[in-house]
């Protein structure tokens, strides 16, 4: 869900895009009459990864693209792209279903996720691709036309991915009119890349001549050619414009001496000249239909209202009036797209024919055939905002279920506010699109909508609005961390599970409920609902939600009852991910997040390659997702010695801000880095966060989270303030103990026994680890111990030594087998007096020249006294020293020195 609510389901059809229009994959087939560009195709020569042919309107991009590949002999996967495919989910469904024209095997996995596919599954389900035409014997060449029309960043990144990884019997090429924006430079020079741009791709005189004379039978004079082809500039549509403005003319020379292709009036000439030359009937039919991007004869008889609309396309098409087949069958066209250009601008100045009906009209077509996006496109070019509204009332809140929120916010951002105003569907329809895309609720917005569900008349839609308000309310009230007990109220039914009017309330109640009774600290509640809300996401297919309710139902249980049973739970989430078909989509990575961190816990060397496969899952998704895999993988390689793998894995966590999700199954993540920080000696981050949260350093803050009064408590200790750290602590465990919390338990009371300890109580230290030992290690906790600081090591040895054969015995080999121990030994033996004392000192800060002063040497010997240091205790810089002296137990007590 991220900062939103997007939830996938199949309850009841939804008005989508059936499939993809047949039409986008089929190449246009070449032209009788064209030009041989033999120099042309040569200079291309065989497929690289990529080919880019890139160039303004009218030089011939596509044309060039289609004879080069046919005159290798390729097989191609072609998709006709438009400013609609600027949707990851929408270009993927076309592209997979390209290459499945070529190769029926690959892209299984799209088809499979069909309507419900999301932008969030984009990157996930290019991985799978890629996989499939790994696997493939096919060879083929991917072209994607018109590809200026991208710019989604998950679309270019998933473009990127496919082009590093292709193998050698593939190729793609992009057919462009600006440059696109991936990594060219790169491909350039590694040999990957061939260009061919708009110098390439113009007429030299001698083509010009053999179009104007061999192709267009025009018998122009080698005068008047290079006239024309001097004013062109070699381009090929205006070429084509003065042919086709010549062609039964007798008096060419005028219309020789009037052609500049630069200038846009003598275009207008041209096309007047054109329509003026036509029947009345198809100049009107040129013109209305000027305003499709792709036209068949019902959508044109639709915009038109002319029944013979077949046959005039089929007129158009043998006259080659600048109509472009799009399928074998000549049922779909389009207009060269100058000449729509241009057609269009006749359109607006025509009295006649209002462009905006046109619009008007085809949006109704496209709506009737269940085209929604379609629809609702044509209904803002033809600035009906009203339009625009009705159709986000009647499907908005289906393309929500669907996870199509970016599209519906997209569409409603251009709406007028007085469009949806007193209107309770579209306000409500508005607000949850705002609030998925953005993670913000307006209050203008919502108090419109409180209004307008007052004063609706309608019951049914009274009902239905009145549901989703509460549970956006609730959103609300869980993400101010707040008032949980009126969030639960708001999300719990009334009459059972059909407590809910709206069938998009339905679908997120239940893990908005799990949620906030797991803010509120009721853990039987949150168990129960978590339970519910899977099952609930189950029967609807609610693939994000069943997720999200898994991963909080794991990890409320391995916080009730340790890591050992929390990671039965997610493992049963898992099985049941993959018995749905879901068990490869980018979600799963929570899952493995999860687990990873019990795995982890209990000391189990697994838990690496659950975070590897977690990360190359969400390599594309929100950093709420892939932030807390890194950190997770980097704490474990830092903890078994792998530092430098372990700074290669934190280093996009600097540079992707992370956004605070609103549903508590993700651990907090500036905590969770603070204490990684800790680790290595480094307290800046901790100490930020506590000015920054205002947290109290003296004792528990009333409203602390466990994680942040753990933290602060390890902070102290490592501060050499074990009093304060006791305080905060033994509150935390007054607190936690009651409730049930297990995991605070353990945690607190072993970082209490090292604080104690510190403070000279050896027995009450050794009690509470102890007893930590008695609970924690039966449900599987062992890492907590392992990474506790050094005083609670030693009671552990003791235990151990005393002829404790349980946990504690468990617990010191693994201490005794750490790369760490074996470099520094379990007492810090390894240093000499003076070395001890240097660390001692320098523990709490002292300059290089106070050591000096302290210790009565030289600087030089102090530095030469802090080398050694360094070397036999594994640190690399003072902050990690002084870390290092508390773990041997050398740090000072508080109020020494």
């Amino acid at each position: 869900m991220g900062d939103g609510v997007e939830t996938g389901g199949d309850a009841r059809p939804l008005p989508r895009d059936p499939g993809v229009l047949r039409t986008k994959l089929t190449p246009p087939p070449p032209w009788v009459k064209a030009v041989p560009r033999a120099q042309l195709l040569a200079r291309l020569g065989t497929p690289r990864a990529l080919t880019v042919i890139c160039a303004p309107a009218g030089y011939g991009k596509t044309s060039t693209a289609v004879a080069w590949l046919a005159s290798l002999g390729q097989r191609l996967a072609w998709v006709s792209l438009d400013r609609r495919d600027d949707d990851p989910a929408r270009f993927l469904r076309s592209l997979a279903a390209a290459v499945r024209t070529v190769a029926p095997d690959c892209g299984r996995a799209v088809a499979a996720v069909g309507d419900r596919l999301r932008e969030s599954d984009v990157p996930f389900l290019v991985e799978r691709l890629l996989d499939d035409l790994h696997q493939t014997d096919a060879e083929f060449t991917l072209v994607l036309d018109d590809f200026q029309f991208l710019a989604d960043p998950t679309i270019l990144a998933a473009i990127e991915t496919l082009v590093e990884g292709l193998t050698p019997k593939l190729s793609i090429v992009i057919v462009t009119r600006e440059e696109p924006p991936l990594p060219l430079a790169r491909w350039r020079l590694r040999g990957r890349l061939a260009e061919l741009g708009q110098d390439e791709l113009r007429f030299s005189p001698g083509e010009a001549e053999a179009f104007f004379n061999a192709s267009m039978g025009l018998g122009l004079s080698s005068d008047d050619i290079a006239r024309l082809h001097d004013r062109s500039e070699g381009w090929i549509g205006g070429l084509q414009m003065a042919a086709l403005s010549m062609q039964g003319e007798r008096d060419r020379a005028t219309i020789i001496d009037a052609f500049d292709g630069r200038n846009r009036y003598v275009m207008d000439y041209l096309v007047e000249e054109v329509l003026a030359a036509q029947p009345p009937e198809i100049g009107r039919f040129l013109l209305r239909t000027s305003v499709l991007d792709r036209m068949c004869a019902s959508l044109c008889e639709a915009v038109t209202g002319m029944p013979d609309s077949a046959a005039i396309l089929d007129r158009l098409e043998r006259a080659r009036l600048f109509v472009v087949p799009l399928d074998d069958r000549r049922e779909w066209f389009r207009y060269h797209a100058l000449f729509a250009d241009l057609l269009r601008h006749q359109l607006a100045r025509s009295a006649g024919d209002r462009m905006g009906d046109c619009q008007t009209a085809a949006s109704r077509w496209f709506e009737r055939q269940g085209f929604i996006d379609d629809a609702a496109e044509y209904a803002l070019a033809a600035g009906d905002a009203e339009r625009v509204a009705a159709i986000a009332e009647t499907y908005g809140r289906d393309m929500i279920i669907a996870g199509q929120s970016k599209r519906l916010h997209e569409l409603l951002s251009q709406v007028p506010a007085d469009r949806l105003a007193g209107n309770a569907d579209r306000l409500s329809v508005a607000l949850w699109a705002r609030f998925n895309r953005e993670g913000v609720c307006p209050p203008a917005l919502l108090a419109d909508l409180k209004a307008a569900v007052r004063a609706d008349p309608d019951a049914a839609r009274l009902a239905r609005n009145a549901s989703d308000l509460r549970l956006i309310e609730a959103i609300e009230a869980v993400r101010s961390h707040r008032d949980h007990a009126r969030a639960i109220a708001l999300v719990t039914p009334e009459e059972g599970a059909q407590g809910f009017a709206s069938p998009l309330a339905q679908s997120i109640a239940p893990t908005l409920l799990a949620a906030a009774a797991h803010k509120s600290g009721d853990r039987a509640r949150a168990t129960a609902s978590y339970a519910g809300a899977v099952d609930a996401a189950l029967g609807q297919r609610a693939v994000t939600t069943f997720f999200l309710s898994a991963l909080g139902l794991g990890r409320l249980t391995s916080a009730l009852r340790g890591p050992k049973a929390g990671l039965k739970d997610l493992e049963r989430a898992r099985s049941t991910a993959e018995r749905m078909g879901w068990g490869d989509l980018p979600f799963m990575s929570w899952l493995l997040c999860g687990e990873a961190e019990c795995a982890e816990e209990m000391d189990d060397p697994v838990g690496e390659s659950l975070y590897t496969e977690a990360i190359r899952l969400a390599r594309l998704e929100p950093p709420v997702v892939r932030h807390v895999a890194r950190l997770g993988l980097a704490g474990l390689l830092w903890r078994s010695g792998r530092r430098d793998e372990a700074d290669a894995a934190l280093e996009e966590l600097s540079r992707v801000p992370y956004a605070e999700p609103f549903m508590p199954v993700l651990p907090d993540f500036e905590v969770a880095w603070a204490r990684h920080d800790l680790a290595r000696g480094r307290f800046d981050r901790t100490t930020d966060l506590i000015k920054r949260r205002e947290l109290s350093t003296e004792t528990l803050s009333p409203g602390a989270t466990d994680e942040e009064a753990l933290l602060i408590g390890r902070w102290l200790i490592q501060k050499n303030r074990p009093g304060a750290a006791t305080a905060v602590l033994t509150a935390l465990l007054e607190r936690a103990e009651p409730e049930g919390w297990l995991e605070t338990s353990i945690r607190a009371r072993i970082d209490l026994a090292a604080a104690r300890a510190m403070r000279g109580e050896g027995d009450t230290a050794a009690a509470l680890i102890s007893r930590a030992l008695a609970e924690g290690g039966p449900a599987g906790y062992v890492r907590s111990f392992l990474d506790a600081p050094r005083p609670v090591a030693v009671a552990i040895a003791a235990l151990a030594a005393s002829g404790d054969e349980g946990a504690a015995a468990a617990v010191s080999r693994r201490l005794a087998a750490r790369p760490e121990a074996q470099r520094t030994g379990t007492s810090g033996g390894l240093l000499s007096p003076r070395e001890r004392r240097v660390l001692q000192l320098l523990s709490l800060g002292f300059t290089n020249r106070e050591l000096a002063e302290r210790l009565f040497v030289s600087e030089n010997t102090v530095k030469t006294h802090l080398k050694s240091v360094y070397g036999k205790i594994g640190a690399r810089n003072r902050a990690e020293a002084a870390v290092r002296a508390q773990a041997l137990g050398l740090s000072p007590a508080e109020g020494t020195e």
